[in-house]
């Protein structure tokens, strides 16, 4: 009967922290759609900018980035030319022109 218990126990806990860890996870993506959100289409493209070339790589930044490819989408802006639906290349800057993202070539 204590086996149960303490399986029953340890079952509880476990279901607990990964609800925790999905909360938490949640918590910075909602303050970067709230960010992104606020932005005006040049501040937004820039706020994407600032990401190229950089190659690290943290639950942070994917958060951030994939908070920033939902406002794309939201703003119904065509990212064709750098990606799809969860995917965007970091490997050139962009501009906005008529709701279309094309890659800066300067």
């Amino acid at each position: 009967m204590l086996k149960k218990n303490t399986d029953h126990k340890l079952l509880q806990q476990y279901r607990e922290l990964i609800d925790d860890m999905k909360r938490m996870n949640e918590i910075p993506n909602q303050e970067y759609r709230d960010r992104f959100r606020s932005m005006n289409d040049k501040q937004l493209i820039d706020a994407f900018n600032n990401e190229v070339g950089n190659s690290g790589w943290t639950a942070s930044r994917a958060s951030y980035l994939f908070a920033l490819c939902g406002e794309f989408k939201n703003r119904d802006y065509d990212y064709s030319n750098i990606g799809e639906e969860k995917v965007m290349s970091l490997n050139k800057k962009i501009k906005l022109i008529n709701k279309k993202i094309i890659v800066d070539e300067k």
